[in-house]
């Protein structure tokens, strides 16, 4: 690079390549400097830019190098993943069956409470009829003893 540069500045005969190159125009001419500079600026310019832009390029086994090891991460989890979504799924399923159980006892619950509460009434009922009973019963005997 060093020795294009060189050569574009000191050597005499890149005066003449860059007049071949620009067609056969003449740079010894006030106007001519500055095209002459300009030409000389481009032709250091253009290399460098080049030269620049291949060092941010990556060879192919480069890049390889590094995919490699992030597909292998991938795969595991991707692999992780499925696990994870076929286990979740088995507890989904746990959870709706334990909710339906869940649901199940609370119907009978219900249903017992409604039983209960039948078998209260009636025990009260019964023990009207009790009271009532005994009432009748003890009458009968205070008059069965004033005859």
């Amino acid at each position: 690079m060093l020795y294009y540069v060189y050569i574009c500045f000191k050597v005499p005969t890149a005066k003449k390549v860059l007049e071949f190159c620009s067609g056969g125009k003449n740079f010894n001419t006030k106007g001519g400097e500055k095209e002459m500079k300009i030409a000389k600026f481009l032709t250091v310019l253009v290399p460098v830019f080049f030269i620049i832009a291949s060092y941010g390029c990556v060879s192919t086994t480069d890049l390889n190098t590094r995919v490699t090891p992030l597909e292998e991460r991938m795969g595991k989890l991707e692999q992780a993943q499925k696990a994870g979504s076929v286990s979740l799924d088995a507890d989904v399923k746990k959870v709706e069956d334990a909710a339906a159980r869940a649901e199940s006892a609370a119907k009978k619950a219900e249903e017992s409470a409604v039983k209960a509460e039948a078998a209260e009434k009636a025990a009260v009922s019964a023990a009207d009829k009790a009271e009532t009973a005994e009432r009748k019963s003890a009458k009968q005997f205070e008059l069965m003893q004033k005859k």
